[in-house]
């Protein structure tokens, strides 16, 4: 064997038909012998078709010479893709032309002319005889044959037999019939090359083809939506990666068989008979479909099929088509969407909307079934002050806990909902007894016993519910649950950490609280508030050394209005604060007059646990004495102790503020609350207040006595001075001076008065009990109130 040398360039043989009995053919190189790769060169510098003559494609034994035709073909411009070749036995080609020519005894020879190389391509058997005999006459023809990149000469020769033939009697028509001879052999091999540029046109196409059916088939296997093919007798053909990764099924699964594997029984025989009647007639269907993966686990997909209708015949379908998207994201994305719509984002509970749905159904069923609900509308007491001092983190991780202690003790006919801050409503279904939903709800509010830990820490909180029962106190949700409400609202007006039952009295005051709360805010506008001041007294001077502040509203309508009647509603409006700082203004203003009679008194202000928690008192202390100029030391705000102890270090912080103004601190109503002194030292206190309830049995009342001295001893020791508040007697102001209370206000000396009257009781210079009695009013009750009290 003989050794290739090697070279820059290769054509092999990639693809041969017939494939049988050309098998030594595939991956030989054209370009390996001298002739061919002249031929290949030459082809590629035309672009043209080109023919080699006298050649064995495939050198073996007992081959005969061969006809090639090369035709190049080009992916793109200047861009070879390859040949396409087309070998012809010349043997066959003489046969099937010439054949009959050769029987008649007529001899031939052909020649490669090109280039004047006269190569012998087919030569008959005795034609070198006959040349021999007629090279001398006329007796012979001689003819050349033009095809691509060849030039070919034929010479025939005939015998004696040939000029006997019948047909061949003149000699005019031998011209003729040699010409018919050439042409029949030129057609011969022209139907060659023109089989092969047939071929190389159906090879162009077939590579356009190809190439787009390669592109789709890309885009198919490499789509994100799942593709399908069936035949047209519903058999899976083909499937695509996406399908497969869907469904968790291998080709080998689901080729040959019927798309109902995939079924998951979520849809009946008429939503299939819809489906199929749609692709029959209208050539298409889409929808959501849930299939079953192998897995056995079912889920949705957006669907389309398509018909692949046959070209001739458009009534019968060749194939069906189809797509889908995996609905499984959508559908979560969908129930999150649908969970945030109807659940409370922060607590997981129902929602306002998802309640009034269910409740509304709760109350078809009480109809039918002629039994009572119960409506508990569930408020946190004081929730405000936990968000103020421990931040809305802290709050929002309270309400986690309740909600989720609720949910806990929750029935499982039972519906708790948030409504909204710290509101929850609570649907009782039904009950036998109200003895039994007393119970349910005091098993609600136990829940409130325990502390709720809150970023490590214990939390202890109250609750306060109102209830409504449907059908007694309201036909409609909205009145129900506004019945609950207003229940809920009195429940805290009691003492909060309870519960009331809605009664029909309810909405007529909270109708005339509503209305009243409407009358305050005119009356700010109006001026119809006005301050009176009772002195406070010192007990050894008699002198009057300070006054407290008292608010009063004289109504055009409702005439004197008691405070006891409209402070409440001004802190649960919040009109507390606009109202607080009027009498800051006001006592400012009217303080200017009195400090020129006796510039050491100072008046004493009430201030609200509510102006404490929502507002920035130490700042709007600052705003109005930017108004009215004066020294701070004439003030001395009053704070209740149950106010103090209820957030210590804020309060201890606001207090110290104030204490930096110059401002004098006194704690109210001392003695009512669970503070002890010691833990009192802790704040920046000037003094203390004894609550009127202690005072009234200090001579009557050994325990009262007890307390009083107690608090007084006690108070001198940490370093506060006291003032009992609501001496009415001689009795009582003479135990008090002899325990040595320091100061004392009461009735006894003064009832509240005008400023002009302080002025006047500060201009004698000393304290005058009969001159102080002489505005003494009998009737104990501060004002006349011709507005009804709750």
């Amino acid at each position: 064997m003989k050794k290739r040398k090697p070279s820059l360039q290769y054509y092999p043989i990639y693809y041969i038909e017939p494939l049988k009995g050309n098998e030594a053919a595939l991956g030989f190189d054209l370009f390996s012998n001298k002739n061919r790769g002249e031929a290949i060169l030459n082809s590629l510098k035309t672009g043209k078709t080109t023919g080699i003559s006298k050649i064995k494609l495939v050198p073996e034994k007992g081959k005969k010479d061969e006809f090639l035709i090369l035709n190049p073909v080009y992916k793109s411009e200047n861009n070879i893709l390859g040949f396409i070749s087309g070998v012809f036995k010349i043997d066959d080609i003489i046969n099937s032309s010439l054949g009959l020519l050769i029987k008649n005894d007529l001899d031939f020879q052909i020649y490669d002319a090109t280039e004047n190389k006269n190569i012998p391509i087919y030569t008959t058997k005795d034609y070198f005889k006959r040349l021999h005999l007629y090279q001398s006459s006329d007796l012979y023809f001689e003819d050349f044959i033009h095809f691509p990149n060849q030039n070919w000469r034929i010479r025939f020769i005939p015998g004696k037999l040939f000029f006997l033939n019948e047909f061949i009697k003149w000699n005019w028509t031998i011209f003729v019939f040699f010409n018919i001879i050439t042409i029949m052999f030129s057609r011969a091999v022209y139907n060659k090359i023109k089989y092969t540029n047939e071929i190389e046109n159906l090879m162009k196409k077939s590579v356009e083809d190809g190439t787009k059916l390669r592109l789709s088939a890309h885009i198919i296997e490499n789509t994100p939506e799942g593709v399908i093919i069936t035949d047209k007798y519903n058999k899976i053909i083909s499937v695509n990666h996406s399908f497969l990764k869907t469904t968790g099924y291998k080709k080998r699964d689901l080729i040959g068989y019927d798309p109902k594997i995939l079924n998951s029984n979520h849809h009946n025989q008429f939503f299939y008979k819809e489906m199929w009647n749609s692709i029959k007639y209208k050539g298409e269907w889409r929808g959501e479909i849930w299939n079953r993966r192998k897995n056995g686990e079912i889920h949705p997909e957006w669907l389309k099929i398509i018909t692949i209708r046959n070209k001739k015949n458009k009534n019968n379908i060749d194939y069906h088509v189809g797509m889908f998207s995996d609905l499984s994201n959508q559908e979560h994305i969908r129930k999150q969407i649908q969970h945030l719509a109807y659940y409370d984002s922060l607590t997981d509970l129902p929602n306002r909307e998802l309640f009034n749905s269910r409740a509304k159904n709760s109350i078809i069923d009480a109809d039918l079934e002629k039994t009572s609900i119960a409506f508990m509308f569930l408020d946190l007491d004081r929730f405000k002050n936990i968000n103020d001092a421990l931040g809305h983190s802290s709050g929002d991780e309270l309400l986690k806990k309740v909600a989720a202690s609720l949910k806990e003790i929750t029935l499982e006919d039972e519906i708790v909902s948030r409504f909204g801050g710290d509101e929850f409503v609570i649907l009782i279904p039904s009950f036998d007894f109200i003895d039994d939903l007393n119970k349910r709800i005091i098993s609600i509010l136990n829940i409130f016993k325990s502390a709720f830990i809150i970023d490590g820490k214990e939390l202890f909180v109250t609750s306060s519910i109102g209830v409504s029962l449907y059908p007694l106190n309201g036909e409609s949700l909205d009145e129900l649950i506004k019945n609950a409400d207003t229940a809920m609202y009195f429940a805290k007006r009691s003492g909060r950490n309870n519960f009331k039952f809605y009664t029909e009295n309810m909405n007529s005051k909270f109708m005339k609280n509503l209305d009243l709360e409407n009358k305050m805010r005119q009356a700010l506008k109006n001026e119809e508030f006005y301050l009176e001041y009772q002195p406070q007294v010192n007990t050894v001077t008699k002198k009057i050394i300070s006054c407290e502040a008292l608010i009063r509203w004289k109504s055009p309508e409702f005439g004197t209005i008691s405070p006891d009647d409209f402070i409440r509603i001004a802190e649960d409006s919040g009109l507390i604060i606009p109202i607080t700082r009027w009498i800051l203004e006001k006592v400012f203003y009217e303080i200017k007059k009195v400090i020129e009679i006796d510039p050491n008194i100072y008046i004493s202000i009430n201030i609200s646990g509510y102006q404490i928690k929502h507002s920035n008192l130490p700042k709007m202390i600052e705003d109005v004495l930017d108004q009215e100029k004066i020294d701070l030391k004439h003030i001395e705000l009053e704070l209740t102790e149950s106010m103090l102890m209820d957030d210590i270090l804020k309060n201890a912080e606001i207090m110290s503020k104030l204490k930096d103004l110059n401002i004098k601190l006194a704690i109210d109503d001392f003695g009512t609350g669970y503070s002890s002194l010691s833990y009192l030292k802790k704040f920046p206190i000037d003094k203390l207040k004894i609550d009127k309830s202690f005072i009234d049995g200090i001579t009557t009342n050994e325990e009262d006595k007890v307390i009083v001295k107690t608090i007084i001893s006690m108070a001198h020791n940490l370093g506060f001075k006291v003032i009992a508040e609501g001496v009415e007697t001689k009795e009582q102001f003479d135990f008090l001076k002899t325990y040595n209370c320091d100061e004392i206000q009461g009735y006894y000396f003064s009832k509240p008065v005008s400023i002009e009257k302080i002025m006047e009781y500060l201009e004698e210079n000393t304290f005058n009990t009969n001159l102080m009695n002489s505005y003494y009013n009998p009737i104990h009750s501060e004002i006349v109130n011709t507005y009804k009290s709750i």
